[in-house]
Formats: C-alpha cells, structure tokens, sequence
C-alpha cells in the first residue's frame, strides 16, 4: 500500500533529496554474475524478502554516499545485460526517535526505470534489529493504492478496477534492479553501512531487502545518527533483461516452448548427462535427419527405401556432399581406413539380425524422442529411450560418463543404418582422421598410419585455452637414447620424432576436454577445476599435416555451437548444455540457450563463455579478503567448467543447421498420434466411470460356452489371464448405466439386451452373483419389486461391498430353462422358493468339462427325476445312468444322491451339479484338479543356446515358428511336462532329451515383441516339481518356457559343466572357447578339448600355461591334473602359449607341462621374428636372473580400477631390465606394435584393494624396482579402452546400450 490516509501506521517523514536525474543512466554497467541465485527465506513480516544472502556487506570501494558516482561504484557492473535507468535516492529522517515507535515506515517515491519506488523501514522488527527494504510499485499496486485514496476522500478516480486482460498483463510485470541501501550520517557520510544485492521484482514478490540490517546500538556506537538524525540512501540500477527475459528469475510458471520454441527432457534420476546429449543430437538437424530416415517402421522396410523416397532427402543428399576429401566422399575414405583393421575390429559391418534388431529398437526410440521434442509443448520423457538401451532404474540414478555414452550411442546408431540409404553417413558428419607417424631424424625413414576418429581428448591441465590443447596434441616427442626407435634392418635403432596430425576434420567437431583424471593416490577420478578458455571461432588450418593442397585450402574455420558443462565435484556434479541451434542469430540476442533438463532459456555470451572456463585456484590468504558473495563466486567458478565442447565447421553450417523443416516420419508421427488418442481415451472413461458403473451379464449362453470353475468366468479371479482363458462367448455381457439410474431402468436395458419388449412386463429374473464365504461366485436372492426404485449404486454399493467388486447379475430367462415348455409339476417360475441349478457334463471324450443348462424347480424334487431332462439335453438313451456330483468350491466336489430330494440332498439356488456317465467319477476329479492347478504356458524354441556338442536344436532361424500355447498343471513333474511339451512339438522329440528353461520377462518391459525386455532364464532341474516354480510365479499371465533338444538324456547332461575358456594367441585377441564336460574331469581335458577345437600343433601343448580370470582379475594358477570342481564358479579359465613361463614354473617345481597320453609336449619354434626375437631374449635373461627374477600379475581397467576389462595374464620381471625392453616383451604379449602400444595406454601399479600410482613410463624406468618399492603384493595394471566391450558380471556399471 502506498503512504495515505487509509494507512494509519506508515508514517511520512522527510522529504526527499536526489542526486543526480533520474534519467542520468550509467550504460556502461551490465547485468549480473548469474552465478549467486540461492532461495532467499522470507522475514518475518512474511511479505519481504531477504537480500542478506546476496549481499556484499564492508565494501571495500571507498566510496561514500555523498560521492557523485557512489552507485557506479558500490554496484558491480554485469556483463551483457544494458543499464536502462540508474539513480540514487537520499531519505533524511530529521526525527529518529519518533520513527523508530512506528511499527512501519515508509519513504515517498522516487522514480527510476519508468518505475515509482519507495524504502520500507521498520525501526525495531527483528529482535530490536533495522529492516529495510526496497519496493517498486507495479501496475496493480499503484491502481490499487488510488481506488483506495479515492475511497477513502470519497472522490472519483478514472482509474478502473482491473479486468481480465489487465489482472493478466499486471501478473507478467517485473522489473530487474541491482540496489544498494545505506544508513549514513548527515554530517559525516564516511560514516555509514551499505548493504548491495540485485531482485527480479514482480507481481509475487514486490520488495526485498535486509531483515536485520543493523541494530538501534550500532547506529549510535558506529557513529552514523547525530542529534537524533540519520539518512537512508537507495541507489538503484535498473536493468534490460531483453535479451534472456529470465535474469534473477524462479521460473515460476515458466513455459520453455513459448519462450524458447524448445521443450526439456525429464530427469530420471540422475540422467542430466543423457538429456543433455540428446539435445545435443536434437539441434544438430542433419543429424536429426539423418536419425529419422534409419528404417525402423517395418522388417522390410530397409531393403524397399531408396534415396529419392526420403522424407528428408535433400538434408540426406546436401550431408552426403558435405565432405569431399581428395576428390572422394568422406564416407568412402572413412571405409578404405575401416577395412584396413583387423577383421575383428570390423565385425559390425556385418552384424546378425538380433543385433540389428537391437540396434533399431534403440534408433526408434531415439526416433520416438525427437519426435516429442519437436512436437509437444512441455518436457518429454526419456524412459522410453533408457528401455531401448536395456537399462533398469539402477541405471538411472547412475551418473555415467558423457563421452563413453556418445561413442556407444553413435555405434548403436551407425549399426542401425547398416542396409539402409543413409549407411555410413554419420561418417561425413563426425568423423576426421589423424596420420600417427614416427620420422626419424639422421635418415630418410618413416612410419605412419592414418586412421578416423569421432572425437578429439584434448589435455586440460597446465595449459591455458584450447589452441594450446591443440599444440600439445601435435607437438613431436623425440625418442632418443635409450628410447631410440628401432627403424629396421637397413636403419637400425635412429633418434626419431613421434607424433600425430591431422589429415582432416569433420564438420561437427566434437573435442573432449580432459577435466577428468583418475588419482591412484584416493582411488578414484578427481577434477581438474583450473582455468581454460574457448574461443567462438577456431582455424584449425595450422594443425593439418602433410596434405594435398586441395584439402589444406579449404576454409578450415570452425565455430562454437556447443558447450556440456559439469557442475559440481566428481562424486557430486550435475550436466547441462549451452548449445545454440540455428545458423543465423536475431538482433539482439545471442542465439545461444541453455538446456538443463526439462527447462530451457535463453543465456548471454558471458554464460556461455567466462562462466564456463573454471578459475584459478586461489590461495587462502587471497580467498579470506574476499567477501561472502565474492567467496561463493569463485567457489561456483571452480566448480563450473567446460566438459565437452561442439564446433560446427562454418562453410557447411547451412547443411548442418538446415533452414528447411525436418519432417518426422509418418510412422512414428501416426505412433504418437495413435498414443494420445489412446491417453484420451482413457481420460474419456475415466470421466465416464464418475457417472457410469458397468454391469456384468451372465446368461444360460454364456454358462454353455463355459468350462471353468462356477458359472462364468471371473477375470479377477487368482491366475485369470483376462478375457481369454476361456472361449470368448462365455464371458459375461457388459452394459452401462448411470450410476443414478433406477433399478427399472436397468432392467429396460437388460430387456433390450436380449431382445425383449422393455415397456411390458418382465419376461426374466434377475439375481445378483455374490461371493460365497468359499470363494465361489452364485446367484442370491431375486430383485424384488421393492428394489425398482433403488438408485443402481445404492443397489451396487448394498450387494458388491467388497472394494473393486465388479457388478454381476445372472438373468434367468424360463424360456431357456431345460424345463422349459413341461407341463410336469416339478415346472417353476422362478421365484423367491424355488430353486435353480445349475448343470454341467462331462465329456469323456474331449475331456471337457461344460455348461449344459439350468433348472428351476421345487425343493421336494427327487433329482432321479430331473434324469429324464438331462438324457434328453444329452440325446442319450432313454433310461441311462448317470453319475452326480456337486461342485462345492474348486477344491471341494462332492457325490450327490440321486434318490434324495433337492433339498435332502441340501442344494439351494446357484448350486452346480456336475452329471457323467456311469464309472467316470474318478476321471471328473481329476479334470477338476487339473483347472485348479493349472496354468498357461508359451514354449517356444531356445533364442540362447550354449556353444556345445550336446545341443541338437535347429539354430535360430529368421523367422522362428510361432510359440506353442498350452495348458500344464502345477501338480506335475518334470517328466510329466517334458512328456506334455514334447507331444506338442512337430518333430520326433524324446520327451528324456529335452531341456526346458523357465523365462521371466522383466515386468517393466513393453515392447510387444518383448524384444527391449530384459529376460532372464532359468534351467529347470529335472528333479523339480512344478508347483515348486509355479507358487512363487505371479497369478496372472503367460509362463513363457523354451526348450532344447539334447543329444543325451537331460540327466547325464545335468552332471556336465559348462566352462568359458579365453584361448590367448595374443592377450588382447583371445578366443571364447565354451567347453561342456563332466563335472569329475579335470583341467588337462578341457585343455584337450580346447586343443581339439583349435586344432592347435603338437609343438605347442607343452608350453600352455592356465589360470583362472575372476572378474577380470587373475586368480590361480591350474594344474593339469587338478579337477575342475577347483575352479570357482564365478571364474573362467584362461590359456594360452607361454613357453618361458612353463619354464620357469616348471624347473621351480611349481607346474608340469601338458602331456597327452603321459607323453610330454616339446616347445615350439620359429613362431616369427619379433616372437623369435622376445622369446630368445627371455630366454637369455632367464639363464641370468634364474634365482632373482619375479611374476607379476596383469589386469586391465579404463579410467576406474572397478571398471576392469580383457583377460589377465602373469608377466615375468627381471632385475635391471629398463623400461622399453619391458614394454617390448609386454607389447609382444598384448598382440600389440611395440612403436605405439604405450601411445594411449598408461601403467600403474596397484595393491590388493585396487589403491596404487601411475609409473612414468620413462627409459630409465625398472619395473622390478617399481615392484620392490612396495611392502605388500601387487599387480600391473594397464589403463585404456576396452576393446570388445561387454559386461561379465552385475556389479559392473560402465554403459551398455541393447
């Protein structure tokens, strides 16, 4: 409220003085840190906020009030946001101990930024403590304060009250300020307390400032009131937020489409990094394109699609043509390099269907979710998208590795456009190439290899910006003295220069910047926080190598289009991105947004830029004179920082970021459009179900169709798989009534239902289908008249009391009674004291149990009399005999005799009486087990079969037969439903032979084929019995089973064990070997089937060493002759030809070479040159170091020591050896060039609990020194990429994806 007559306890106390017009502006400020944004709690008069988190108390400036550019001073200017008003405003209190009895003072206005404002004081708030405020006046407020004057004066006002559009447009107003409020003496201005802090004032929250900005004590003890008078300064900057619209803002009803034309994504948990990369990939719009013309609609689709039928073919084409390198097109250069490498590196060229299939599945959900950020207008989930990658909720509230999912992302991708027009077109947009070369310097020699790359891992620390990354990526290292390269017979060892240049670069750059670093020291990554800068525009000219002019020529200048950020620490950190997806920028804005899960706005290039670079570390002393807020600044710089940076190559912009509409296909538009309607659907019937209840209607048709337990089958009902267990026409009718229809009503629809005249009297009965305390459903009582009028939920709620109790009414039409049209006494109608029964028969043929009729009759009636009717029903001599039995409950089924009356034989209305032939009784019993025990089952043929001799299934074929569906009963063996399974199958199938596995599908799962579900399998046990798997099952729903075809009987083949053997010709190429033998062999046969499999030469068997792999890490060392029942369970056997170390082992006693037939294996030779020459040279070093030499153990990781991959290995270490004689004997091992091996792999020592250092892999470095340093055992542990990458065990959590 403003100061008026209408409010008595603000006071007016002094008139303003201003200094300097408030039309003086100081354009040169701009806007905030962006960086000090924390929830502010609200004081205690619940209606101001509290700046005193974002203060800067003691400025340090020298400035004082009186001085003509204090604003300018005491408020720090903000980069990229205009100054559109500044003034400062001095408020002279001549009285202060009057004011300060006040409750609440306020000061008159002063105008600033086309705004009125005023200083709220109150004198004693806080625990005696000052409170000042500042308050602009909005619209509303000031239309408000006026109608108030006028009130009060009783005088007119042209001012009207607000309507619609006005309350609509006065909730839009804000006004962005930077202030500072200081207390100051009057005659001495050196004397004061200033207080800064910045607000986005608006409709919500018109003021803030300090809630204890000092006490009445200070006032006096600092010197500031003299003779009772004190001043209060306001200088207030007013800011242009045009550029973002968000400066200071909480986002309060913020919407990202209107605002941005861009939605968010939903955080599952921990999926900022996947969100921010599929934004990344959404702006990209070649990209994009590229993604939706993958064929995912249909299995054929893929070998039908041409080019020219693209729904994005001119965006397809234009990326096509993006790189032209030497004359050809990127893509082709990019497969001349491909088919270059070992044909293991190249098996994704030619993947099988599932794993096509798998990869499709991923590329329609990426689809999918495209198609939602560029259609709807609030964040999209990206559930479907983690499914697609086959992960759980554990995956989701895992921070994984931004870089490792990219690269696993884009393989996903490039797999799924194998076949299709856009195969390998992700190649002219990501990938570059690199010549790694090593040119020695005295002669005229050089090797060198050029292959692609997708990304670009640029050092961090200790270099300043990104152009000194990129010459520290190219700089040479010399190999001299020790570490001379070895250049050949004709050349011999020479001084040499070793490098790497670039031969082109891809038109979307994508560089990593190495912020992370794993410290052996903690164990863990830590962050490189320091300060680096990016430039907007790059030449990267300088960095090609040796290259044909027409490609050095090119423009080679690249621009920013992309920043990833990390926030945080490495235990603790958040992602977003920066990324600005158009070529063109409209005046006035940057054309840069921010994309942080499901929020998207509009930032400055101060945000996108200083705001990410990290700072310097400061020392303590340095960071004690800053202030609070200049303290939390820099710790947010710190810890804000540049993680992956995205430059688009400027010349091929307009194909990167095309201007033309990117169309969504039509299958996955008409998917989401078809889900939506689905979704409003289920909104309409969820309205629906407020007013209309559905009615259930059993009649004698259905009953007829029925072979289940009751009367009709109830889909609620303990193993009920819906409305299919049974033939369709036997489930109940359904109708809708409205809930406050009357019971007359319903029985109109009833009559229309079944074809009867709904304005005559009722031809049938109706009876309500109630529960019974034994678990059955039966007709009660008979609607009586007294209930026509009843509303149908008061009808509802007195007879269905259980909670989600469907509504069920059996109609009993006389017509169709088996009576029907007897003139015989026993004839009823159907009323309240007869009694109507049910009837059902047993087929002995079909083994079917089924409905057959009811019956309405009298209590006295002798059920030999009803035989007649039944026999007639039956078409069954006259006179036959039948048996009776009563259907008590589904575990209760009772004989009934035939000489008693109904009511001797005690039945009542809704009884069931089972009739058969005469000696049959035993037979109904057991059909009557059967449906209690039951459940259905899908078997189909094993999609996992294992590697071995015993499997005779057919393999998997494109188009497997469909599965076979079937009843079984939990009361069974395993032989029972081996024999039950195998009578089902097409083939000659010996039911002893066949191996079924249990299937669990993983609930969450929905893919309708089940292939995105995760599905694990179970092998049942011969021994098992059924009801033993089956309790713990869920009730409803299919059992999926699959089966294989054994060669034995499947109790010989349950002795076997199954063993994973890693055969290395080279450590880093091994081969998979599964090798199925009895459980009492031992370890010498399983290498004889492994040298059976392989074919491996006489000469070799005595120098193969085995050891055991568990979990990556190497565990034992096998003995021949020890049992298999020695290797554990989690373990795999590792082996491989290592004659040097049988050697060894063997002269220490410690292991016997590999024999056959008791005859010892003799050792291999001429194995090749540089394996002669390793080998002759362990041998020398062996004869000299035979009593000091070591073994080490070897194990694999990437990045993290828990992340641990390939197969582990023993290396022997000889005293004195230097480093490079080392690396050449361990590259040998690895299968790798011992010129480059060490290029991107680093070594480290590590103890038990994975703790160690990383070596410095220098020439004059001795491993067996390195080892002797240590007082406990430890391992060399090589750091770098897995090369086949998958997961062993659960406890792994690098990405997978599919």
């Amino acid at each position: 409220m403003d100061v008026s007559d209408a409010e008595m306890d603000i006071q007016e106390v002094a008139s303003p003085v201003l200094h300097g017009q408030a039309a003086q502006n100081d354009r040169n400020g701009t806007g905030v840190n962006g960086y000090d944004n924390p929830e502010i709690p609200k004081n205690s008069h619940d209606r101001a906020g509290d700046a005193s988190l974002k203060t800067t108390t003691g400025i340090r400036s020298g400035a004082i009030p009186t001085d003509p550019d204090f604003a300018s001073r005491i408020i720090k200017p903000i980069p990229d946001f205009p100054v559109a008003d500044q003034t400062h405003y001095v408020w002279e209190i001549s009285d202060w101990n009057t004011t300060r009895r006040s409750q609440k003072v306020q000061s008159p206005m002063f105008e600033c930024g086309g705004c009125k404002w005023r200083i709220t004081l109150f004198p004693r708030s806080n625990a005696e403590a000052v409170s000042l405020y500042l308050e602009p006046q909005s619209p509303a407020k000031l239309r408000q304060v006026e109608l108030a004057a006028a009130a009060v004066k009783g005088t007119k006002t042209d001012v009207e009250p607000a309507d619609a559009d006005q309350k609509q447009e006065d909730s839009k107003w804000y006004v962005c300020a930077q202030f500072a409020l200081d207390i100051w003496n009057p005659e001495n201005a050196s004397a004061h307390i200033p207080n800064t802090a910045h607000h986005r004032f608006t409709s919500r929250e018109q003021d803030w400032g300090f809630s204890a900005f000092i006490s009445p004590r200070e006032l006096t003890a600092r010197g500031i009131m003299l003779d009772n008078k004190v001043n209060i300064s306001a200088c207030v900057r007013v800011l242009d937020d045009s550029c973002t619209g968000v400066l200071w803002g909480d986002f309060a009803g913020y919407d990202s489409k209107t605002s941005t034309g861009f939605v968010g994504l939903n955080n599952q948990g921990a999926t900022c990094y996947l969100n921010l990369l599929l934004q990344l990939y959404f702006v990209t719009g070649a990209f994009r394109a590229l993604v939706y013309e993958i064929p995912t609609d249909s299995e054929d689709s893929s070998q039908n699609k041409h080019a020219d039928t693209l729904v994005n073919g001119s965006i397809v084409n234009a990326i096509r043509d993006l790189n032209i390198i030497d004359g050809h097109a990127v893509t082709d250069v990019v497969a001349q390099l491909s088919n270059a490498k070992p044909p293991e590196e190249n098996a994704k060229s030619s993947p099988d269907k599932a794993a096509l299939k798998r990869a499709r599945i991923v590329a329609l959900a990426m689809q999918r979710a495209f198609a939602h950020m560029q259609l709807e207008t609030s964040p999209v989930s990206t559930l479907e998208v983690t499914k697609s990658f086959g992960w759980d909720s554990s995956d989701a509230f895992t921070q994984h590795d931004v870089q490792e999912l990219n690269r696993i992302l884009m393989d996903k991708l490039e797999l799924a456009m194998l076949g299709s027009p856009v195969q390998n077109r992700l190649n002219s947009l990501f990938v570059g190439a690199m010549k790694s070369y090593v040119k020695c310097v005295n002669v005229q020699y050089e090797s060198s290899r050029v292959e692609p790359f997708w990304d670009i891992q640029l050092n961090v620390r200790g270099l300043q910006n990104l152009q000194e990354s990129f010459k520290n990526y190219v700089e040479p290292e010399l190999l001299s003295g020790d570490n001379k390269y070895d250049a050949g017979e004709e050349h011999g060892y020479q001084d040499a220069k070793k490098g790497v240049h670039f031969q082109w670069f891809p038109p979307v750059l994508h560089l990593q910047l190495k912020r992370f670093e794993y410290d052996f020291m903690v164990d863990d990554l830590v962050k490189i926080d320091d300060l680096y800068e990016y430039p907007d525009l790059i030449d990267l000219s300088s960095y090609l190598g040796d290259v044909p002019d027409s490609i050095r020529n090119q423009n080679w200048v690249y621009k920013l289009h992309g920043v990833l950020v990390h926030q945080g620490t490495v235990s603790n950190g958040h992602y977003y991105a920066m990324l600005k997806p158009f070529g063109e920028t409209k005046e006035g804005e940057t054309g840069w947004f921010r994309f942080d899960d499901d929020r998207v706005w509009k930032v400055t290039s101060t945000e996108v830029f200083h705001e990410n670079f990290g700072a310097r570390q400061l020392s303590p002393q340095v960071l004690r004179n800053l202030s609070r807020s200049e303290q939390q600044e820099y710790y947010l710089r710190r810890a804000t920082s540049a993680y992956m940076l995205v430059y688009y190559r400027e010349e091929a912009l307009p194909t990167i970021l095309p201007n033309t509409e990117i169309v969504v296909p039509s299958h996955v538009r008409a998917q989401i459009e078809a889900e939506k309607e689905a979704t409003l659907a289920r909104s309409r019937q969820r309205i629906e179900a407020l007013h209309y209840l559905t009615v259930n209607l059993v009649a004698v048709d259905n009953f007829k169709k029925y072979s289940g337990f009751d009367i009709f089958p109830d889909p609620s009902l303990k193993r009920s798989l819906g409305r299919v267990d049974f033939d369709p026409d036997s489930y109940p009718d359904q109708i809708k009534v409205r809930k406050d229809a009357k019971i007359r009503d319903l029985l109109r629809l009833i009559a229309n239902k079944y074809g009867y005249d709904s304005e005559a009297d009722f031809p049938f009965s109706v009876y309500p289908l109630k529960p019974r305390a034994n678990k059955t459903s039966r007709p009660e009582s008979l609607i009586s008249e007294d209930a026509m009028n009843e509303t149908v939920m008061s009808f509802y709620l007195k007879h269905f009391k259980k909670r989600g109790e469907e509504m069920v009414l059996f109609v009993y039409q006389p017509e169709k009674d088996l009576m029907a049209g007897s003139k015989d006494e026993l004839t009823s109608s159907a009323n309240e004291e007869d009694v109507i029964l049910f009837l059902k028969y047993y087929n002995a043929d079909t083994n079917e149990i089924t409905g057959l009729s009811y019956v309405s009759t009298k209590k006295y009636t002798v059920l030999s009399q009803l035989l007649p009717l039944v026999n007639a029903a039956l078409h069954l001599p006259a006179g036959s005999n039948l048996d009776l039995l009563e259907e008590v409950s589904n575990v209760r089924i009772e004989p009934l005799q035939a000489d008693l009356t109904v009511e001797k034989n005690e039945l009542v209305t809704g009884d069931i009486i089972t009739v058969s032939l005469p000696g049959l009784t035993d037979a109904v019993h057991e059909k009557y087990t059967f449906l209690h025990t039951r459940v259905r089952v899908s078997i189909s043929p094993s999609k996992i079969t294992e590697e071995n001799d015993f499997i005779v299934s057919s393999p998997v074929v494109a188009d497997p037969p469909a599965p076979i569906e079937m009843w079984i009963s939990s009361a069974w063996t395993y032989e029972e439903l081996a024999k039950s399974v195998a009578s089902q199958l097409h083939e000659n199938v010996n039911p002893d032979h066949l191996r079924l596995f249990l299937v669990e599908q993983d609930l969450d799962g929905d893919s309708e084929d089940g292939e995105s579900q995760i599905a694990k399998r179970y092998p049942l046990p011969s021994t098992v019995k059924l009801h033993q798997v089956f309790s713990k099952l869920h009730a409803a729903g299919t059992t999926h089973l699959e089966y294989e075809v054994l060669s034995v009987p499947l109790l010989e083949y349950e002795s076997m064990r199954s063993i994973n053997v890693h055969w290395l010709s080279t450590v880093l190429n091994p081969q998979l070997i599964r090798v199925f033998i009895s459980k009492t062999s031992t370890v010498g046969d399983v290498i004889s089937k492994v040298i059976e499999d392989l074919s491996l030469p006489k000469e070799l068997w005595g120098g193969i060493l085995a050891w055991t792999s568990v979990m990556f890490k190497y565990g034992d060392l096998m003995k021949f002759d020890m049992s298999i029942e020695e290797i554990p369970a989690n373990a795999d056997l590792c082996c491989g030809y290592f004659p040097i170390e049988v050697s060894i082992l063997v002269d220490y006693n410690m292991y016997k070479p590999y024999t056959s037939n008791g005859t010892s294996a003799a050792v291999s030779k001429n194995l090749g040159p540089e394996f002669d020459f390793v080998h002759a040279n362990e041998v020398k070093k062996c004869e000299q170091h035979e009593k000091s030499l070591n073994f080490i153990p070897v194990f694999h990781f990437q990045k993290l020591t828990t992340y641990v991959h390939s197969a582990p290995f023993i290396l022997i270490v000889f005293p004195g050896e230097k480093w490079p004689e080392t690396a050449r004997r361990l590259s040998q091992k690895l299968g790798l060039d011992p010129k480059t091996a060490f290029d991107k792999m680093r070594v480290a020592l590590a103890d038990e609990n994975d703790k160690g250092r990383y070596l410095e892999l220098n020439t004059d470095m001795v491993l067996f020194d390195e080892i002797k340093r240590h007082d406990s055992s430890v391992s060399l542990a090589l750091d770098h990429r897995e090369r086949n990458p998958r997961r062993s065990y659960a406890q792994e959590k690098g990405i997978s994806i599919g």
